[in-house]
C-alpha cells in the first residue's frame, strides 16, 4: 500500500497537496525486497519468478533493469514527496518475513551499506526522506508477542 500511495502522490498534489497531514506506512518495502533475510521468502520469490514471470516482483526485487538507478523503485524514491506531509510515520517489524526491516523503515543498515547495493540504497533513502524535517519523521518498530512459530 505504501508504495502505491507514493506512486500516486504526483497525481494527488494539485487537488490535495495542501491537505496532506500524515503519511502512515505499515511494513511497506520502500527499498524493495532485495535484502530479505528470510531464506524461505527469498527462495520462494526466486522460484515463483522462474515459474511465473512477474513484472511486479521484478520491480520489488529491483531486477526490472540492469542499471539499479533505472529501476522503478529507484525512480519512485526520487518522485514527489513525503516532505509535503506534516508527519511521516514508517512502521516496521523484525517479525515481518516479507518486507525487510530496513526497507520498511527506509533506512540503510551497516550490513546493507556494505553490500553491492549500499550506495543505491543510501541514494534512495536520501531522495525519499532527505527533505522531510527530522521532527516530522517517526519510525515505529512493532513487536508482537507470539507463542508459536509459523511460516507466516
Amino acid at each position: 500500500g505504501g508504495l502505491i500511495v507514493r506512486a500516486a502522490l504526483p497525481l494527488l498534489l494539485e487537488e490535495f497537496g495542501a491537505r496532506m497531514y500524515t503519511f502512515l506506512s505499515f511494513c511497506s518495502p520502500h527499498l524493495g525486497l532485495m535484502h530479505n533475510s528470510n531464506l524461505l521468502v527469498r527462495g520462494g520469490l526466486h522460484a515463483y519468478r522462474m515459474w511465473q514471470p512477474s513484472l511486479c516482483l521484478d520491480q520489488l526485487t529491483m531486477s526490472d533493469n540492469k542499471d539499479m538507478r533505472e529501476t522503478v523503485l529507484y525512480k519512485l524514491s526520487r518522485g514527489a514527496g513525503l516532505h509535503l506531509f506534516t508527519n511521516v510515520a514508517l512502521v516496521s517489524s523484525h517479525q515481518d518475513h516479507y518486507a525487510p526491516f530496513e526497507s520498511s523503515r527506509a533506512e540503510v543498515s551497516e550490513a546493507v551499506a556494505k553490500s553491492f547495493l549500499g550506495d543505491v540504497y543510501a541514494e534512495m533513502c536520501e531522495a525519499m526522506l532527505g527533505q522531510v524535517e527530522p521532527s516530522a519523521l517517526f519510525r515505529f518498530d512493532v513487536d508482537f508477542q507470539m507463542n508459536e512459530q509459523s511460516l507466516d
